[in-house]
C-alpha cells in the first residue's frame, strides 16, 4: 500500500467505529461525543491561514504536508495528524453552515480522500517543478510557487470529480469541501486565485521557471507553457511518507489541540 493510500486509510479509520451503516445518515450532534473538542475545532481558515511554506529541508511540523528538494530523490510527506484535524474541521464548518444536514458514511470517507488528494497533488506539483527545473535550467524555487501548487491542486480536484471516489461524493458535500478547503490562506498560497484557470496556471508555470530559451521558443510558435504544464505531475524521482499515523482519533486530535 502507497503513501497515498495509507493517509486516505488513516482519516477513514475512526468512521468505521460510528455506530451507523452506509445508508443512514447522522447530524452534527453525533459527532460531539465522537470527536475530541468537536465545538471548539479551529475553523479550516484559521488552519490554513497559519500555514508556513511546506518546501525545504527543514519545513514546519504543523503543514498538511511537505516537499523537501531532490537528494536523489526529492521526498514528500503527509503529516496524518494534522491532516485529520483538517478534515474533521472541513466537517465541523459544512454543519455549521447547513444546520441539520445529513452525513452519510460514504460520503465521509469520499471527503477524506478529498483531503489527502488536496495535500499530495499540491506536493506532487513542487516535486514536478524541481523536476522541470533541471531540465529546462529553470529559475529556483520562489514563494510564489506555493500559490501555483494550490491552483494546481485544485485543478486536479475538479478532474477527479468525473473519474474518482470524489466524483461520487454527494454534490453539496463537494461544492462546499471545494470552497471551505481553499478558503483562508495566507500570503504567498493565497495567490492561488491568480492561476484559477488552466491558461493563467500554465502561464504562471513558464513565468515562475523562465527558460532561457522561451523567447526564441515561443517566436518560433512553440507552446512553450502548454508543453511544460503538459509534463506535470512528474510521477518519477522521488519517495513519499507519512508521519504521525495515530490509530486513534483521541490521541490525534488531542495532539493537534495541544
Amino acid at each position: 500500500m502507497n503513501t497515498y493510500d495509507r493517509a486516505i486509510n488513516e482519516l477513514r479509520r475512526p468512521l468505521q467505529t460510528l455506530a451507523y451503516d452506509d445508508f443512514a445518515a447522522l447530524q452534527a450532534q453525533a459527532f460531539e461525543g465522537f470527536v475530541p473538542n468537536w465545538n471548539n475545532l479551529p475553523t479550516p481558515e484559521q488552519i490554513l491561514s497559519e500555514m508556513p511554506p511546506d518546501v525545504g529541508d527543514d519545513v514546519s511540523p504543523f503543514v498538511l504536508g511537505s516537499y523537501r528538494p531532490m537528494n536523489s530523490p526529492g521526498l514528500i510527506t503527509l503529516n496524518v495528524v494534522n491532516l485529520q484535524q483538517f478534515y474533521w474541521s472541513v466537517v465541523r464548518e459544512i454543519a455549521r453552515r447547513l444546520p441539520g444536514f445529513p452525513f452519510f458514511k460514504q460520503d465521509l470517507e469520499f471527503l477524506a480522500t478529498f483531503i489527502v488528494e488536496k495535500t499530495w497533488h499540491h506536493e506532487l506539483f513542487h516535486h514536478s517543478m524541481e523536476v522541470l527545473r533541471h531540465l529546462v535550467n529553470g529559475a529556483p524555487y520562489d514563494l510564489e510557487e506555493e500559490a501555483l501548487a494550490v491552483a494546481h491542486a485544485r485543478r486536479c480536484l475538479r478532474e477527479s470529480k468525473w473519474n474518482s471516489q470524489i466524483g461520487r461524493m454527494g454534490k453539496i458535500m463537494y461544492n462546499l469541501a471545494m470552497d471551505i478547503a481553499f478558503v483562508g490562506y495566507a500570503p504567498p498560497y493565497s495567490g492561488w486565485m491568480n492561476y484559477d484557470s488552466p491558461e493563467r496556471l500554465q502561464a504562471g508555470i513558464v513565468d515562475l521557471l523562465q527558460p532561457p530559451q522561451r523567447i526564441f521558443l515561443e517566436s518560433s510558435n512553440v507552446p512553450v507553457a502548454n508543453i511544460l504544464a503538459g509534463l506535470i505531475p512528474v510521477q518519477y524521482g522521488y519517495v513519499d511518507q507519512i508521519i504521525n499515523p495515530y490509530p486513534s482519533l483521541t490521541r490525534s486530535l488531542m495532539w493537534a489541540n495541544g
